[in-house]
């Protein structure tokens, strides 16, 4: 019999046959139910294929499909894998689901979990993905990590980020804030970089807020740590100070510093000062140069006694002690000598002035009071002119003119007063006018030499060559600075302030002695006896008290103004030492000083404003005899005439007739009495130029004594220095002011002279300032050149003088005298001759030829 498998077909797999009646029934494939999506059946039989359908008879009978499988087609007869990164967590899956991002599923089966924080998935995973260094994942779930901005770190991946504190940067993306590098700050927070620190600053170590030291020839300023500290400050680079640019602007020669900052991180507070310089305090940043030789000890400490060498104080140690005198030849205080040592010094440079003057005196009276000097003077002038003679062969011209002259002594009394009145009248007319000429060049020689001495202490800033500089202190002595010299301080122990006091009342007791003592000697002598006597003397004294008050008013002027002239010394977070720029031992902020203040502004309005205005009313209110009104010839033909129409010859004609009529003002001025007094004021100018002597007074004045005051050691004040000798040179040049051309050449020159000295001042001054070191323009060189342009107006005088006395002929034979014996002879000859009323018979064809050269001399006179 066969079996039961054997005689029931199989059936398909994967289907069921529901319990009916007719179940046993062989009905087909058509009777089997389908296993729906997410069962299967798996029932095969023993040889794999028979399948026992029979046997199910349910739907319960179709398995479900476990978790990780799933069916997705009915009739299943397994299930299928979910692929990777799929799951199907449940039990009859008809499908496997995706992994979601910032899900993972560890199997097919299991159900997908969140990732941790720190770590992602993109999604389809089996297992997240931990954050890479420099990124992070704090939430749960993550769909990726987050990159690390600049300026913050992440200690890990899982953690938040933090921001990188001051003194550290990020570029991103790190764990980690690295520190800045030495050189390098950071003052804030969250930085991505480090800043560089100013030249010429640096850091003492890595991970600095602030650039907190100075590389080498550098100190740090500790200014900045004391008070309120401004942050905003540090990039600056004021922190750090060059020690060159600390000394005054100025290094010595070889580029050596006034400052020794030879190592790294000097302070400010420990600076080492070099010997000859000299800062106020321990907080101070600048230094400054010692004008005295041996007066400034320098070193680390800034005590007052510590700071300058013995007999010296004050600031630049620029001041003498009590018992210490200033030595112009060692430049620096030297000690008080005994009483009758200094009463001699004193009595020399007494003595020495009075030599002078008296020398002076005598030699003028000699020269031109004596009649047979005079006479001989003259002569020699003449007959110089004529032969050119050499300097030689004039002086012993000279003596034989003597001898002739004291040969004829003999003669007649009559013949003799004869000549002289030929003779004296010619020559009172000459000598009144060179006497004239050599006062009104000496008079513009000595406001250019009083101006440019000026220099040195007006500006101080300036630091002339040391030849300049001396030159410029000994022609000082032109004004009133003699009281500097010959141990007057140790003598009567005069003090800042009673010296201006004498200053300023000493010279109005001169004044009145000089007149007083003048008067009684002519009072003696018998000269007051008449009422033109009398107005004579009171002419002479006002023309000396004139010319007394010329010469020794800009030195007043510039004593009492330079009071208010106080220098400015940089003590750091302390206000600036305010000292008098003429006595660095007195504080401008002093009690003392501020009493004594009244007095010089009393003594500017007496002085300086007092006299000038005092001179501008008697000019003005004299204006109608200085430059009276003439008649003069009228010219109808140049009249008639436009200035554009005249040709050559007119304007000619018409700058003739404006000479004449010039010349018939100086005419009619020279015979008024009623202005005879201030003859001192207006004799130099022409009558068109009456007030001129107030702009000369007003120029001397201002380069001299105001300038001191403008702006005081800036460049501001050589700038208007330099402006107003330029301003003065022009109104010189345009206006040609004095009477005789001479004169006008000379002043130009001075006024020239000027200009150069303060462009070199401006020279000086910006080189110190662009190279910071002693260049050209401090060299023995420059100083020469600057010596030879001090004199410049003196030689152009010089020349002209010699010019007008004894011709230029003789100047240029001066060095080429020939046959000096026949010379010698023929000049004897011609001097006898003239001496005793004749003159030598001419030579054989001479006669006619000298009398048409004296008419030519003739017509030039005219002319």
């Amino acid at each position: 019999p066969r079996s039961r498998d054997e005689i029931r077909p199989a059936g398909p797999g994967g289907k069921y046959l529901p319990f009916t009646l007719n179940r046993y029934l062989h009905l087909g494939e058509a009777s089997c139910m389908e296993c729906p999506v997410g069962r299967f059946i798996d029932d095969e039989g023993d040889d794999g294929k028979t399948q026992r359908w029979w046997l199910h008879d349910e739907l319960e009978d179709c398995v479900e499909c476990p978790p990780g499988r799933f069916a997705s087609k009915p009739g299943s007869t397994s299930c299928e894998l979910c692929e990777p990164g799929t799951h199907a967590s449940d039990f009859g899956s008809i499908a496997c689901s995706f992994v979601q991002p910032g899900f993972f599923a560890r199997t097919a089966a299991s159900t997908p979990e969140q990732c941790p924080p720190g770590k992602f998935s993109a999604g389809g995973s089996d297992a997240c993905v931990d954050c890479a260094n420099g990124t992070f994942a704090t939430e749960p779930a993550s769909l990726a990590c987050n990159f690390v901005n600049p300026g913050f770190f992440v200690r890990t991946t899982s953690s938040t980020p933090e921001p990188c504190f001051s003194g550290s940067f990020s570029v991103g993306g790190t764990q980690s804030c690295e520190l800045c590098p030495v050189g390098e700050i950071q003052v804030e927070a969250e930085q991505a970089s480090c800043k560089a620190c100013p030249s010429p600053m640096t850091t003492t170590d890595v991970g600095k807020t602030f650039c907190d030291a100075c590389v080498r020839s550098y100190f740090w300023n500790s200014l900045y740590w004391e008070g309120d500290f401004d942050r905003s400050l540090l990039a600056n680079g004021t922190q750090c100070v060059d020690c060159c640019s600390r000394c005054e602007d100025i290094c010595d020669v070889d580029d050596e510093k006034c400052l020794k900052c030879s190592d790294d991180g000097e302070e400010l507070g420990t600076l080492d000062v070099k010997r000859g310089w000299w800062r106020a305090t321990k907080d101070s940043l600048k230094v400054y140069e010692c004008p005295f030789d041996r007066s400034c000890r320098g070193g680390t400490s800034t005590a007052t006694s510590a700071k300058c060498f013995r007999g010296h104080l004050g600031a630049l140690c620029g001041a003498c002690r009590k018992e210490y005198d200033y030595d112009v030849a060692r430049n620096r205080c030297a000690p008080c000598r005994s009483f009758q040592d200094m009463s001699a010094r004193s009595g020399i440079v007494f003595l020495l002035v009075f030599l002078v003057v008296a020398l002076v005196s005598w030699f003028y009276a000699l020269l031109f009071r004596g009649n047979l000097w005079t006479l001989a003077f003259f002569l020699v002038k003449d007959h110089a002119k004529q032969d050119g003679m050499g300097a030689g062969t004039q002086l012993r011209a000279l003596e034989d003119a003597t001898t002739a002259i004291e040969d004829n002594e003999d003669k007649e009394e009559d013949e003799r007063d004869v000549q002289d009145r030929d003779v004296g009248e010619q020559v009172r007319k000459q000598r009144r006018g060179f006497r004239r000429s050599v006062l009104t060049k000496l008079k513009i020689i000595i406001a250019a030499w009083q101006i440019a001495s000026s220099t040195g202490t007006a500006l101080l800033q300036v630091r002339f060559p040391p030849v300049f500089q001396k030159v410029t202190h000994i022609f000082g002595i032109l004004g009133i600075f003699f009281l500097d010299v010959g141990s007057f301080k140790c003598l009567f122990g005069w003090s800042y302030f009673e010296k201006m006091l004498f200053v300023t009342l000493a010279p109005a007791g001169v004044a009145a002695g000089g007149v007083g003592a003048y008067w009684l000697v002519q009072r003696g002598r018998g000269k007051l006896e008449t009422d033109a006597d009398r107005r004579r003397v009171w002419t002479n004294i006002k023309y000396a008290t004139l010319l007394f008050l010329y010469v020794i008013l800009p030195s007043i002027s510039t004593y009492v103004i330079t009071y208010f002239s106080c220098a400015r010394f940089d003590r750091g977070n302390k206000k600036d030492l305010k000292v008098i720029a003429a006595e660095l031992s007195i504080k401008c902020t002093s009690k003392r000083y501020r009493r004594w203040a009244v007095y010089a502004a009393v003594m500017i309005a007496i002085w300086p404003v007092g006299a000038t205005l005092a001179t501008a009313v008697l000019l003005w209110s004299n204006r109608a005899k200085l430059n009276p009104t003439v008649l003069a010839p009228v010219d109808n033909d140049m009249a008639r005439n436009d200035d554009d129409d005249v040709d050559g010859f007119q304007r000619e004609r018409r700058r003739h007739a404006n000479a004449m009529g010039e010349l018939a003002k100086l005419k009619v001025r020279a015979n008024d009495a009623s202005i005879a007094g201030l003859e001192f004021l207006f004799e130099d100018f022409e009558p068109r130029c009456y007030m001129f002597p107030i702009f000369e007074v007003v120029r001397r004045l201002f380069l001299s004594s105001v300038l001191a005051v403008f702006y005081p050691g800036s460049l501001q004040q050589v700038v208007v220095g330099l402006l107003g000798a330029m301003l003065s040179y022009v109104v010189y040049v345009y206006y040609e002011a004095y009477i005789e051309d001479d004169d006008d050449v000379v002043a130009i020159v001075a006024s020239g002279q000027l200009v150069l000295i303060y462009f070199a001042a401006l020279a000086v001054y910006a080189s110190d300032i662009s190279d910071k070191k002693r260049g050209v323009f401090r060299g023995t060189p420059f100083g020469i050149v600057l010596v030879l342009i001090f004199f410049a107006g003196f030689l152009v005088a010089v020349y002209v003088t010699l010019l007008d006395v004894f011709g230029d002929t003789s100047l240029r034979n001066m060095y080429r005298e020939i046959s000096m014996c026949s010379m010698r002879t023929k000049f004897r000859a011609s001097l006898v001759g003239q001496a005793a009323g004749t003159s030598p018979p001419p030579a054989a064809g001479q006669g006619n030829q000298q009398e048409e050269e004296e008419e030519e001399e003739e017509e030039e006179e005219e002319e």
